[in-house]
């Protein structure tokens, strides 16, 4: 759940880096929490458990959360002040002569396809949008091996 938690700080804007930090450090604070409770209630032994490394695991993904959050803001952050700067060189008022849009061409771009927008968007952005997609599957990735070498190994 704790890993769900950390996904949603991809879908908080890259420029709100206090709500993405807070949201992904309490996580991975609550995670490390809990790992440590537990732990404290097993006995020790001189070997890695499953549980070892399902909350290794899960930590590791929240820890990557976080990065990821702290990276997109950094990409944002460097994006404005690249954006700012040419506007202010480009400062001239005169607007952009062109065709006005008709309704035949408001449809057509509304109806591009989703790669091409995909491509239009801002990196820091497009970094929000693979995260989004590519940590639940990794975590999903992550939980087919894992139940599936744990069932293995729980037959023998």
């Amino acid at each position: 759940m704790m890993v769900i938690i950390a996904w949603l700080s991809f879908w908080i804007d890259s420029k709100k880096l206090t709500a993405r930090m807070i949201v992904s450090l309490i996580t991975l604070l609550v995670l490390a929490l809990l790992a440590t409770a537990l732990n404290a209630t097993l006995p020790p032994v001189s070997y890695t458990t499953a549980i070892d490394v399902w909350t290794g695991m899960c930590v590791t993904f929240v820890f990557l959360a976080l990065v990821i959050c702290v990276f997109a803001s950094y990409v944002s952050s460097s994006e404005n002040t690249a954006s700012q700067n040419t506007a202010e060189q480009n400062s001239i008022a005169d607007e952009p002569v062109g065709v006005p849009e008709t309704k035949s061409t408001l449809k057509t771009n509304k109806y591009k396809n989703v790669f091409q927008r995909f491509l239009e968007l801002k990196l820091s952005k497009k970094i929000d949008v693979i995260a989004r997609i590519a940590y639940p599957l990794f975590f999903f990735l992550f939980n087919i091996i894992y139940w599936s070498s744990n069932s293995s190994m729980s037959d023998e």
